[in-house]
């Protein structure tokens, strides 16, 4: 009796470790240099990163792929994020990296240029913005398949609500 709660307890802990922290943990390596953020920053980062990961990996998985949402699946697709980041990382690491890294990006910063490192910066913010908002206004096109009934068109995800019952 005591071990099953044990096994339970260590599987639930184990479990949201995996989901929840590491692959934002390996993840924020490939955003954030060593010193770049401290410790408690790059752990409210890996959790963050971890849940916006894992969810939109299943989701696409699930939606795009036909990959059937179970244990098996998860896991492997957690794995894949992981072993993918940490890739990421590694190149980012070495020596073809560095090269490629003091040519482009430098160039995109506008190194001493304040003024358009700022214009930079609103472009960029301005087009998070939008594309937040266009997948905020075409998500239901996108996701959700209409069903033509008759005269009215519905989706098969809000059926209407029958008045007459």
């Amino acid at each position: 009796m005591g071990i099953d709660i044990l096994y339970s307890v260590s599987r639930a802990v184990l479990g949201l470790i995996f989901v929840l922290f590491i692959p934002g943990y390996i993840a924020t390596y490939s955003f954030f240099k060593d010193g770049e953020v401290d410790a408690l920053e790059r752990v409210a980062l890996s959790i963050g990163l971890s849940i916006s990961l894992v969810v939109l990996t299943v989701m696409f998985s699930n939606l795009y792929l036909g990959i059937p949402i179970n244990f098996v699946s998860i896991v492997v697709e957690i794995a894949f994020i992981c072993v993918f980041f940490g890739n990421v990382t590694a190149f980012q690491r070495s020596s073809v990296w560095m090269g490629l890294y003091g040519r482009f990006v430098s160039k995109l910063t506008f190194v001493g240029d304040p003024k358009r490192k700022k214009k930079l910066f609103m472009i960029s913010g301005i087009s998070i913005i939008a594309l937040f908002l266009a997948v905020d206004i075409f998500y239901p096109y996108i996701f959700i398949e209409p069903v033509k009934e008759e005269r009215v068109l519905f989706s098969r995800i809000a059926e209407p609500y029958n008045f007459s019952d």
